[in-house]
């Protein structure tokens, strides 16, 4: 965009930036924030690409036409002055100078009521100027008319508007409106949908542009059947006449209110500004003369429970949808589809929040099914369990789907076909930042399965059309290959994390070192000149003059000893890095908007990347997750806008986890136990005797082993070696089990040890952000007590929550996934705050070695009574003969043993069994009872005899597609198409 106009230019401080290609923005209009027209930081914004609003500050006053034929007699009667043509084409913008004019005007129908547009003269208001993009693709203006805004009297212009404005003192809206009730002074908010819009524009049932922040598609947006409520498919919410009154103000975005409403401060704020825009007579009376407590109010807020009637069915949690109120698994799984689908319809960058068990991954099929628009869905590496069942999830669809191929699986070099020897060369290539298709090109000669009579099968699985199918399945990093995601919705199902990172961290000093020698026109001879160097201005910009303003892999430093593809990277991030003052740098990469990001950790000498993909020509990009960290999901996927969308409400959580699900948590701990170490400390970081201790106890007191999980490194380490595993059925680890069914019907688990990969993950994360994280560990300033965890800030605590409290939960749901329960003992104190609690449980003590001979000898000792010395002399114990009565005597108090006086000499005790057989080897538990038995009983309701995938968000048959562009097929014959056989279990 080459800048504001003349004569708009004149006007002073009256323009806004706003993101490229959007036409709405939260941002306030005050002296403060607005600029003008040759102002050098406007234009900066415009260079970039963003869009700019006008707002109707000083004497600007804007005649916004919604409806221009309707109102082609007021334009007649107003003084010739310059306009545009809305980026919508439907409508006109008018700029006038009106000198004392400082509110809105509605501007009705005279015969009919219906709006026809405004007159923005209020502070806040603004339109979009000439030059920018509207969401469409369309651009606003040109300018046109005269050279200058015509100048009209405010008395003037009110008596020439006199016939489309209503009157005050009766108006005549009937149409549905928004209710607040102030105790005894009951007086409706006479605002309805139809007094915001034109019904013309809006007509009830079609699908349309969204009024205020646009669409794509023109098809994001519908007023309902009855027309008192609307529909937005980008945010997934519902509302009513207040609601849009309040976005047309700028005080809400849409979908604020989702989940759980609007808070009574916000709907304050809604109202004061439109009594300040002359909606005063449609509102009730200020709510600041009113005291709190007789406040109650009845503003329809569509996603909270208690208005179910309210959407017709739009609504997730409408009394049709939940039947009989009843949260059950199979309406959290429909409503997970349903989620996903108007994502899909809605073209919305989308990060859906579905607990596990709630249906993702089928839901993702289903939804394609629904949608009828092709889909890639992305995992992580070798879940060959998760592929396997979408294929068969797809084929039950009638769905055709094609797998995408790996390089290690498919290619025979890389998997071993040709030897060992060329599996390590391969994957030193690979692990130096080269892909499959550059190890192909640059060794085509040398690489064995490039010299065969056959093609080798990773470049032939690479040989299709992916038009010719409805889902692709694949790794994240398949998002890479453009014409994965091309004319697609990309689902990424889980949090990618590091498949979009790459580190150099040990080899760095040697791969920056080689790319320099190899590059002799950057003034550094290598690593260590480039670190003292970089503070000279002259040879750095004589670098970055190299550079040209970005730097890209370089493949063939991959296949350099010593060297990686990244290196130019590297180096460019080491010249253009931005210190954050915690002994980290942070440097933008490319153009700034496309989430390319590189930190430089000086301590350690690594320089991590952040390099999602470039999904330009993707439809859509949604995110699945069970427990999300937005902050990280915008950065991972190098999208801002990402919005956040919770399938369940906070309450309804709660309830699925303890009443639907039938889970019961039981903490056991108030210790984070960080089981995470590397391998030199994690010895010490394992309580072993405590994790054994409780390990037997839940065994004792439920008559059965649990199954276990717990991190790798504390697995392999500590309870192999140490034969814990002998203890539980079952082991499983943190990274084998996001995703997987295994303990779907397990009943009896236990989750030892959290996540923790230390502060330098979250500064690393926060440095990615631009925000510098320091700790604040317990000891030094934070009290040094049980519970107490590392304070890294506000960014670093969702960081923090992200490697620890979500992953606890994770790991906690993977039992009973079935919905016919689980106890699950958690032994460690990460788990999120909000999640319900059905029981305590501790470790009151471990046992001494001594200790534990002493029960070894009364479980092999003959008989039930014994004394003091035939237990000593057992060959088993080690200890002395007044150590082994301490034992005894300990024993006896805690109930497990008996006793009495010596029969055969009244001298000395003889020691009875009492409920021996109770006594653990390692050490007493106390464990809340949670009975098992009780298991069978819990939500039997909810337990799905037939499955049927109720799709009630999907337009109905012949409806417009919501995001058809050109070049993008849709699937054929979904008509015909039902949802399919219940699947084995969709829990995710």
């Amino acid at each position: 965009m080459t800048g504001v106009p003349a004569p708009l230019a004149d006007l002073g401080k009256v323009f806004i930036p706003i993101p490229p290609g959007e036409k709405g923005t939260d941002r306030e209009r005050t002296e403060e924030t607005l600029f003008e027209g040759d102002d050098p930081i406007l234009d900066a914004y415009l260079e970039a690409g963003h869009n700019y609003g006008i707002a109707a500050r000083g004497d600007l006053a804007i005649v916004d036409e919604d409806e221009p034929d309707a109102l082609a007699d007021l334009v007649d009667r107003l003084p010739e002055t310059p306009w545009q043509v809305s980026g919508s084409r439907s409508s006109n913008h008018r700029f006038l100078l009106v000198p004392g004019l400082e509110n809105d005007i509605p501007l009705d129908d005279p015969e009919t009521g219906e709006n026809l547009g405004h007159i923005k003269a209020a502070p806040q208001s603004y339109v979009v100027g000439p030059g920018s993009r509207h969401p469409s693709g369309n651009y606003y203006g040109p300018l046109r008319g005269p050279d200058e805004l015509a100048t009209i009297d405010e008395d003037d212009l009110r008596d020439l508007l006199e016939p489309w404005t209503t009157d005050d003192d009766e108006p005549d809206h009937g149409h549905g409106t928004g209710r607040c009730t102030h105790g005894d002074r009951d007086r409706d908010a006479d605002v309805g949908v139809y007094d915001v819009l034109s019904r013309r524009r809006y007509p009830e049932g079609k699908r349309c542009e969204h009024p205020f922040h646009g669409s794509s598609t023109g098809s994001n947006f519908m007023v309902s059947e009855d027309g008192e409520t609307f529909r937005c498919w980008r945010h997934g919410a519902t509302g009513n006449g207040l609601h849009l009154l309040g976005m047309e103000l700028g005080v809400i975005s849409c979908g604020d209110w989702v989940p759980g409403g609007l808070s009574t401060d916000t709907w304050r704020e809604v109202f004061d500004t439109a009594r300040e825009r002359g909606y005063a007579d449609q509102l009730p009376d200020p709510i600041e003369s009113i005291e709190p407590e007789d406040v109650e109010h009845h503003a329809i807020l569509p996603n909270a429970l208690r208005h179910h009637a309210v959407t017709d069915g739009w609504d997730w949690t409408s009394d049709g949808y939940r039947g009989e109120d009843a949260l059950t698994i199979e309406a959290a799984r429909d409503r997970t589809t349903d989620a996903i689908t108007n994502a899909i319809e809605g073209c919305d960058d989308v990060l859906i929040e579905a607990l596990p068990t709630m249906g993702k991954t089928y839901g993702e099929v289903a939804a394609t099914a629904a949608a009828g628009e092709p889909t890639t869905i992305l995992t992580c590496r070798g879940n060959n369990e998760q592929y396997e069942k979408l294929e068969e999830w797809c084929a039950d669809h009638g769905l055709t789907a094609k797998r995408l191929p790996s390089f290690f699986d498919k290619c025979d070099t890389a998997n071993g076909e040709y030897g060992d020897d060329w599996v390590d060369a391969v994957e030193r290539w690979y692990d130096r930042g080269a892909t499959g298709q550059d190890i192909h090109k640059h060794h085509a000669g040398d690489l064995p399965c490039q010299n065969q009579p056959h093609e080798c099968p990773y470049t032939s699985a690479w040989r299709f059309d992916p038009d010719d199918y409805d889902i692709l399945i694949g790794h994240y990093s398949h998002a890479y290959v453009p014409r994965v995601t091309a004319g697609r919705t990309v689902l990424i199902d889980e949090f990618p994390g590091d498949d979009y990172e790459t580190t150099l961290d040990l080899g760095l000093e040697r791969a920056v070192s080689r790319f320099l020698e190899t590059t002799p026109a950057l003034p550094f001879d290598d690593y260590t000149d480039l670190l003292e160097g970089r503070a000279d201005d002259d040879r750095r910009v004589e670098a970055l003059d190299w550079f040209d303003g970005d730097a890209d892999r370089d493949p063939l430093q991959a296949f350099d000893d010593g060297g990686h593809a990244a290196a130019p990277i590297a180096v460019y991030a080491l010249l253009t890095g931005d210190d954050l003052g915690n002994g980290w740098e942070r440097a933008l990469l490319g153009n700034g908007f496309d989430g390319h990001v590189a930190t430089f950790d000086r301590a350690r000498g690594a320089i991590h990347l952040l390099e999602p993909p470039a999904f330009e020509a993707a439809r859509n990009v949604i995110g699945l997750d069970g427990t999300p960290t937005v902050t990280m999901w915008r950065l991972a996927l190098g999208r801002s806008r990402l919005n956040h969308r919770q399938v369940l409400t906070d309450d309804e959580r709660v309830e699925y986890i303890r009443d639907v699900l039938g889970l019961h948590l039981v903490r056991t701990t108030d210790a984070v136990k960080g089981y995470a170490a590397g391998e030199a400390e994690i010895a010490n970081r394992v309580t072993l005797d405590d994790d054994r201790a409780l390990l037997e106890g839940i065994a004792a007191e439920h008559g059965q082993q649990p199954a276990l999980i717990t991190t790798k490194r504390a697995k392999e380490h500590v309870y192999e070696p140490e034969g814990v595993l002998d203890l539980v059925t079952e082991t499983k680890h943190y990274g084998d089990v996001l995703g997987s069914n295994e303990y779907a019907s397990t009943r009896l688990g236990a989750v030892i040890g959290s996540r923790n990969y230390g502060p330098d993950f979250v500064a690393k994360w926060g440095a990615y952000h631009g925000t510098a994280v320091e700790p604040r560990f317990p000891g030094e300033d934070l009290p040094l007590e049980a519970g107490v965890r590392t304070d890294y800030g506000d960014v670093g605590n969702e960081i923090r929550q992200h490697m620890t409290e979500h992953q606890t939960l994770q790991a906690a749901m993977r039992f009973g996934r079935d919905g016919n329960g689980a106890v699950v003992y958690v032994h460690t104190n990460t788990l999120p705050d909000w999640v319900p609690i059905a029981g305590e449980g501790r470790v009151l003590r471990t046992r001494s070695q001594g200790e534990r001979e002493v029960v070894a000898a009364l479980n092999a000792l003959p008989g039930t009574a014994w004394t003091t010395a035939e237990v000593a002399a057992h060959p088993d114990v080690n200890i002395t003969r007044q150590q082994v009565f301490t034992h005894l005597e300990r024993l006896y108090d805690r109930g497990y043993l008996d006793r009495e006086q010596n029969p055969q000499d009244g001298r000395g005790y003889r020691w009875l069994d009492d409920d021996l057989h109770r006594v653990t080897e390692h050490g007493e538990v106390e464990l809340e009872p949670v009975e098992l038995d009780d298991l069978d009983e819990v939500r039997q309701v909810v337990r799905m005899s037939t499955y049927t995938w109720n799709l009630t968000n999907s337009p109905s048959e012949g409806a417009p597609g919501a995001c058809q562009s050109p070049g993008v097929r849709s699937l054929p014959g979904r008509a015909g198409r039902e949802g399919g056989d219940p699947p084995d279990s969709p829990a995710d």
